[in-house]
């Protein structure tokens, strides 16, 4: 690809023409894409969801490039913008304005020869080179993980090691994208529930749901386990140490159900948009319940 001319002001962000590299793995693509540029897994879908889009956040040339480089190691397809203008001197800017305009018959369109092709050209067919250089590794990993998604979530350990190692990387995509906020946190730990045969308990510790379990569980969409919760704090405030050490698990257990229920009711097409509406968080829910909480404790208030 041939080198822009770099100005160490001049900064740069990556656009996604919207389009993932053939052979590679949608669900795979997305976590990682995700993880790359620490954003949700929702947010990443979109990236490429086939249209053209880019992202705020501006790089200069050396940090973009190699970004860019990370992100069609993964499959999809990047390029590179210039944002603004390049800041150059004055002079510089005064002697360009004064350079006189063309004139009609320079205008004229020349035929391109062999060895003339344009930089935006030799461009656009190296970065293909580079998209292709990736493909069959990435065809060849989807093939074999094919068929692996729908046994995924049944926990069935028979079977090749190959096999258990890519249902459990198709349970954490899918957990990542139910999950969105926070995902970095949560999966280090799901990964320890679900390390020998069947999922089961192991104790960890969550200091949201030790200190204020009922706002954790409606912030989380865990509106049964809030109901729950809030009646056990009423009765006994200890149970908070109880919440603190089961939340982790009950959130785990929670994610794993309604990703088993959202492939069950709907196609493949819609799993995606579903995990990301189901699951994540909710700020109105939480807004809405602070504010009957505090209306109640200042009608309370006046009535004494």
């Amino acid at each position: 690809m041939t080198m822009p001319i770099l100005d160490d002001d001049q900064q740069y962000r990556l656009v996604f023409p919207g389009n993932i590299l053939p052979g590679s793995d949608h669900d795979e693509v997305v976590f990682d894409l995700a993880r790359l540029l620490k954003t949700s897994p929702d947010r990443a879908i979109k990236l490429v969801s086939g249209k053209r889009r880019h992202v705020k956040r501006t790089f200069v040339y050396k940090k973009a490039d190699q970004l860019r480089v990370q992100v069609l190691q993964l499959g999809v397809e990047c390029e590179l913008e210039p944002v603004g203008g390049s800041t150059r001197s004055s002079k510089t800017k005064k002697n360009k304005r004064k350079k006189p305009f063309p004139k009609p018959e320079n205008l004229a369109m020349q035929p391109v020869t062999s060895n003339q092709t344009s930089d935006q050209e030799k461009s656009y067919s190296e970065t293909m080179a580079e998209f292709q250089k990736h493909a069959s590794a990435n065809r060849a990993r989807k093939k074999m993980e094919t068929g692996l998604d729908d046994v995924a979530l049944s926990f069935d350990t028979e079977g090749s090691q190959h096999e258990k190692s890519a249902s459990l990387k198709s349970i954490r995509r899918r957990l990542a994208q139910f999950v969105g906020e926070n995902i970095d946190n949560y999966l280090p730990i799901f990964d320890r529930f679900q390390q020998d045969k069947n999922p089961h308990f192991v104790f960890t510790w969550h200091w949201p749901a030790f200190f204020v379990p009922f706002f954790w569980a409606i912030y989380r969409k865990l509106w049964g386990w809030s109901v729950v919760i809030f009646i056990s704090t009423i009765f006994s405030p200890l149970t908070n140490i109880l919440w603190g050490t089961v939340a982790n698990y009950i959130y785990y257990r929670h994610s794993i159900q309604k990703i088993k229920s959202i492939r069950q009711r709907y196609h493949s097409g819609k799993i995606d948009e579903k995990l990301s509406e189901e699951g994540g968080t909710s700020t109105l829910a939480l807004s809405v319940v602070l504010l009957i909480i505090l209306l109640l404790v200042n009608g309370v208030y006046w009535m004494r």
